[in-house]
Formats: structure tokens, C-alpha cells, sequence
């Protein structure tokens, strides 16, 4: 089994034309790190990302549910050492948010360097409690 977490990151641009080739670049670049992987895989992941314009700007929305989010595997080092980092460089930002299994297993991380005046990492991605009664 293993443990599992929802995890959404929202990579965050003031240009339609940056956010494409943003997301076209990590597309591309994490195909041919995992080479061995097959076509449904490889499908997987880029189903993960979706285009949306929110506030004016253009973000790049990737959600995964029910995946192990370990920080050594392939996944999550390349979101992290890769897209995070390209996405700054980029003059874009970021914010992201995995909740796993247990109660209190939250964790956020944002940044937007010096690219946005204000940048409030929960316009695009938070977490919201409620109880359910079912």
C-alpha cells in the first residue's frame, strides 16, 4: 500500500506566452528524465496539469490525488528541483500544497522571488477544514 497525498502547485506567470513555455519545457524535460517509463505513464503525468487564467495572471494548475509524494522519488525531485526553480528563473511564482493521510500532515510551500509586487500564495492554492456528516 504506502502512504498517499493530494498535492496541487500552482506555477504562476503574468504571460500567456512564459506559462507555455514553461509548461512546455517541463513537459519535455521530464519525459526524457524517465525514459523508461511508458506511454500511460507518460500520459499520466501530463494530465496533471491543466491551463487556467486566475487574477490576471496565467497559471499552470498541477493536481495529483491518491500518489506517494516521497521527496527521493521521481515526481516530487523533479517539481522540486526542476519546475520550481525554472518557474522563478521564469519570473513566475509558486505555491504548493500536499495534505497527506494523517491529520495535521499539511504541508505549503510558496515563492515568488522579486517577480510580483504582492503575491499571496492562497489566492491560488489552500487548504480549507470541514467536517462531514455522512
Amino acid at each position: 500500500m504506502g502512504y498517499r497525498s493530494e498535492v496541487i502547485c500552482a506555477f504562476v506567470f503574468k504571460d500567456e506566452l512564459v506559462r507555455d513555455a514553461f509548461h512546455t519545457t517541463a513537459m519535455t524535460r521530464f519525459c526524457a528524465s524517465v525514459p523508461d517509463w511508458d506511454i500511460l505513464d507518460q500520459e499520466w503525468f501530463m494530465n496533471a496539469f491543466s491551463d487556467i487564467g486566475l487574477h490576471s495572471n496565467y497559471v499552470v494548475l498541477m493536481k495529483f490525488e491518491d500518489v506517494k509524494w516521497y521527496p527521493d522519488t521521481e515526481i516530487p525531485k523533479f517539481v522540486t528541483n526542476e519546475m520550481m526553480p525554472e518557474c522563478v528563473k521564469r519570473g513566475g511564482a509558486y505555491s504548493l500544497v500536499r495534505i497527506g493521510e494523517e491529520t495535521g500532515d499539511i504541508e505549503e510551500d510558496a515563492d515568488h522571488h522579486d517577480n510580483f509586487d504582492e503575491f499571496q500564495a492562497e489566492e491560488y492554492v489552500r487548504v480549507n477544514s470541514y467536517i462531514e456528516v455522512g
